[in-house]
């Protein structure tokens, strides 16, 4: 993926690997921050050099079908925000509770287990 230059592709900002045959909906991680409206260039390679491992410029060159460089000029749409979470936390009817009242349960369930096992001895 190349980023827009006055209308051309500029610089790589990401780059993503394309299984042979016709593909659809390949993800690119970009390297950098493309605002919507933004404008990038997909562009085709061939994987020449060190199978696996992009090397542009090198020789993974981009291909060429009928003397043209397979690419195309994209705009970039936001994409659907995920929801987002709740500001703060809802009351759940523990937080008034005095620290003695919860350490005199946690020591009655305590108790009880101790008993518990004490009787099966």
């Amino acid at each position: 993926m190349h980023i827009d230059q006055g209308g051309k592709p500029g610089p790589v900002i990401g780059h993503a690997a394309a299984p042979k045959g016709k593909t659809s909906n390949l993800a690119v991680k970009l390297e950098q921050d493309v605002p919507a409206g933004g404008k990038v260039w997909p562009m085709l390679h061939v994987d020449a050099g060190k199978i696996g491992t992009y090397e542009f410029p090198g020789p993974d060159a981009p291909v060429v079908v009928d003397g043209n460089i397979v690419m195309k000029q994209i705009s970039i749409t936001a994409a659907a925000a995920a929801p987002a979470g709740p500001t703060t936390l809802p009351t759940t009817g523990g937080e008034g509770l005095p620290i003695g009242l919860l350490v005199s349960a946690l020591a009655i369930v305590l108790a009880g287990s101790l008993l518990k096992l004490r009787s099966r001895a």
